[in-house]
């Protein structure tokens, strides 16, 4: 049985070059049927650290569980909100290697909040200081990621290494790979949005090594 604990689930973020985004949500007004922006949810963004991964700050901008997407009624907002109430996913076996989870708490803007389940998207900022870095791991997401910053190294378990500059595109398939910003002096800064995924085969074998970094529920041991 995998231990699943986290003993340090929601660090502070650091103090980044760029500060918390702004959030802008619409919505209906009931009475007059337009469209019309709503504080349902908080702005800036909240932020947290990651654990054991100094020097990073991510800012999950918006979420959904459910594909499509339900709308109505506001049942989008209301399961960020309250993502307690919500029912499990129906499928949420991975093959895990490292299994890392946090418990949610209701009503707040970070829950626990790593990385999509099948049917669920997240929307993450992520900020990197000079030299920061986080060691080769693998998640069952399909991520695709856009520098607005800075510089990034993407490194792959191959050895392989790209360097992506302001406006450059990464689009991460379920991949073994690394983060680093090359730079010693300046921040980055990405955006990044998740898709979660079906566990991945190579030639009808898993791949494996996935964390199982669970959106809002925690991982089964």
């Amino acid at each position: 049985m995998s231990d699943n604990t986290n003993t340090n689930p929601d660090p502070q973020p650091p103090q980044t070059a760029f500060g918390p985004p702004n959030r802008y949500v619409t919505t209906h007004d009931p009475a007059t049927r337009q469209a019309v922006f709503t504080t349902a949810l908080p702005s800036p963004v909240l932020g947290s650290g990651i654990p054991g991964t100094p020097g990073v700050a991510i800012f999950d901008a918006y979420k959904t569980v459910v594909s499509p997407v339900i709308i109505t009624n506001e049942a989008d907002l209301n399961a960020i909100k309250s993502p307690s109430q919500l029912p499990p996913p129906s499928d949420t076996t991975t093959t895990t290697t490292t299994t890392t989870t946090t418990t949610p708490t209701p009503g707040t803007d970070s829950d626990a909040p790593w990385f999509p389940a099948p049917h669920q998207t997240l929307l993450r900022y992520t900020d990197w200081a000079p030299g920061a870095s986080a060691e080769l791991h693998r998640t069952e997401t399909l991520d695709m990621g856009v520098v607005v910053a800075g510089s990034m190294e993407v490194r792959l378990d191959s050895g392989e290494t790209r360097i992506l500059k302001v406006g450059d595109t990464i689009v991460q398939r379920g991949t073994m790979h690394a983060w680093r910003n090359p730079s010693q002096t300046e921040w980055a800064r990405m955006v990044v949005f998740l898709v979660g995924a079906e566990e991945v085969l190579v030639g009808g074998v898993p791949v494996g090594g996935a964390m199982a970094l669970c959106f809002f529920y925690a991982c089964p041991a």
